[in-house]
């Protein structure tokens, strides 16, 4: 909530780098809306080394699928779709693998083969930082 006032406040806007903290800011308020409203629950604690989004990416839900945007569209399943947004700088991959082994009744060693491969992916194309 500090964070969200700091930004309608306009808090230090005369810093220089103010535009881009107020970017990450927003970002992560968005992540952790975005979370909450998917019913995610962290599966560890926070991650100094989490896998995170790269600023600037969107997502769309198109019907059964996830579609994440940037210059390229990359679309992905379900099981992509939930991992995608783990992608908060928070949860790590095995944090991650936790939560879907968890939350879509898999084992441990293929919820983690999933996500090494959806991580994989979202590197690949640029998507995460």
């Amino acid at each position: 909530m500090d964070d969200a006032w700091n930004i309608l406040t306009m808090r230090d806007c005369a810093d220089a780098d103010w535009p881009l903290t107020v970017a990450r800011k927003a970002h992560r308020l968005f992540l952790a809306v975005e979370q909450s409203i998917a019913g995610h629950t962290r599966c560890g604690a926070a991650s100094p080394r989490g896998v995170e989004r790269r600023l600037g990416v969107r997502t769309f839900r198109n019907g059964g699928a996830t579609v994440v945007a940037d210059v390229a569209r990359h679309r992905t399943g379900d099981v992509g779709g939930y991992i995608w947004s783990m992608c908060d700088g928070a949860h790590a991959e095995d944090d991650m693998a936790r939560c879907l082994a968890r939350d879509l009744g898999l084992s441990p060693a293929d919820a983690a083969a999933h996500v090494a491969a959806a991580v994989g992916e979202l590197r690949v194309h640029g998507l995460l930082t």
